[in-house]
């Protein structure tokens, strides 16, 4: 009798990882239908994936002050504030009142409970059970209990929908698995309300987070390595390339360097240096031919981390070698979700690049799929900002802290380092190959082509197991 295995869906990234790569077939391969549950929003962009082996489905979970609010207490009562880079600089965003007068006060109450509360076992006890109590939804209960699958998968639960799914699955008594979108939803997003009993794991990296932060032991643990990654082997493809290049206005035979941009919001002045780089090539300080390729981030273009007076200015560097490839958004359903053609596009662009750029992404960890030069630009151009916005926090957060010590990335925190560093590369784009080598072995095991494969052997292995 086959297997049935439900995704939680609730973010844009996560449909990246699960729809647009090779895992469906292989699940289907391994014996397991499956049904991905999804916020009744994203109806519309998960519908056309709706097929003979994969079905959708989708439940209200209603939008509330109260829910949003325990997110962000959250991240004070359980977690070590002060100690995190990642949430202390969130903090200091928030109490310097850069998201409103409520947002600052609300940030300043979090951080006296902190303070009062966050040593004391009770506190814990007494938050976490209120916690979970209003993220229970009879909706999602009742869809679960219709769709009767053998195992509920959450890929970001920290949001209330997945939060919701998981306390429900755990009600009816239905194993829960953790496959994470993401390399720093563990260290930065605040701790999960429901842990998942088991976790399909990107690699050696986040297995020791999930040990150190949820007690989850080896034998919870099954590395695999990154479903959409797979695409790095799969979908290289020269034609597209070629292709993506001339629609870009650029030429397909002559050399490019790539920049993956960042949400303002972590790299204030990040369009400064990409604007210093574009003055740099045109001025052939990379060789006459050097060309490059920009990217903003989709968080760049939509959502609440936009700044809409980048594009524009963006949008003023396209010439005869600069190019610009906005990312293909679509138009309604998850936050940040992408067309199933915007993997490959990216794919190729990493592929031909010469060197990969970015300011503190995961795009690191995909150009080094293709063994890329990578350049992390961890400065604010010549500006001077408090830590807590500056872009030179990114290097203490505490994924980036682990990706930097492997010596698989350049780190750079002026505009002579990061000309000297790219006149480098070009020079000798072996530099660090080795590094990067190790870089991919500890934060996601492989990059083979084989990472679907190993989640739905894992799948197939839980459910044998618990079933």
């Amino acid at each position: 009798m086959p297997h049935k295995v439900c995704y939680l869906l609730s973010h844009g990234f996560a449909a990246r990882m699960v729809l647009h790569s090779d895992l469906v077939p292989q699940l289907v391969a391994a014996g397991i239908e499956t049904v991905v549950l999804a916020p009744n929003s994203a109806k519309g962009s998960l519908e056309k994936f709706s097929g003979k082996h994969l079905s959708v489905a989708t439940a209200p979970l209603e939008k509330s002050r109260l829910r949003m609010s325990l997110g962000d207490a959250r991240r004070y009562l359980r977690e070590p504030i002060r100690d995190n880079a990642a949430l202390w600089s969130r903090h200091l965003y928030f109490a310097n009142g850069m998201a409103g007068t409520y947002s600052k006060y609300r940030a300043k109450l979090n951080y006296l409970a902190h303070r009062v509360l966050y040593r004391s076992r009770w506190a814990h006890r007494a938050f976490d059970a209120f916690d979970r109590s209003r993220h229970r939804s009879r909706l999602i209960r009742e869809k679960l209990a219709e769709l009767k699958p053998d195992l509920v998968v959450a890929t970001y639960p920290v949001t209330s929908f997945e939060v919701a799914g998981l306390l429900e699955a755990q009600s009816l008594g239905i194993p829960t698995v953790g496959h994470l979108l993401s390399w720093d939803n563990i260290t930065c997003k605040g701790r999960f309300p429901a842990v998942p009993r088991y976790f399909v794991s990107w690699g050696p990296i986040m297995s020791a987070e999930l040990n150190e932060h949820y007690g989850i032991d080896r034998n919870g643990i099954y590395e695999c390595g990154v479903p959409h990654f797979d695409a790095h082997k799969q979908l290289v493809d020269r034609a597209c390339q070629q292709r993506t290049l001339r629609e870009l206005g650029l030429e397909p035979a002559k050399p490019f360097l790539f920049f993956g941009m960042s949400a303002p919001i972590f790299a204030p002045h990040e369009i400064d240096v990409v604007e210093w780089l574009s003055k740099r090539i045109l001025e052939n300080r990379f060789g006459s031919e050097m060309q490059l390729v920009i990217r903003p981030h989709p968080q760049n273009v939509s959502g609440n981390m936009a700044d809409a007076s980048w594009l524009p200015r963006l949008k003023a560097l396209i010439g005869p070698r600069i190019g610009l490839n906005l990312p293909l958004l679509t138009e309604n359903g998850l936050d940040w979700d992408m067309q199933q053609d915007d993997l490959k596009i990216l794919v190729n662009l990493l592929a031909g690049c010469s060197v990969s750029l970015n300011s503190g992404s995961t795009l690191s960890i995909d150009a080094l799929a293709h063994d890329k030069p990578v350049i992390v630009t961890l400065f604010d151009a010549d500006q001077e900002l408090p830590w807590w916005q500056s872009a030179r926090r990114i290097r203490e957060y505490p994924h980036y802290k682990k990706l930097l010590a492997l010596g698989g990335v350049s780190a750079v925190s002026s505009f002579a380092e990061l000309e000297s560093e790219i006149t480098s590369y070009l020079a000798e784009p072996a530099r660090r190959s080795s590094g990067r080598r190790e870089t991919i072995a500890a934060e996601c095991r492989a990059i083979d082509g084989s990472s679907s494969k190993r989640v739905a052997e894992a799948l197939r292995e839980i459910a044998t197991k618990v079933v």
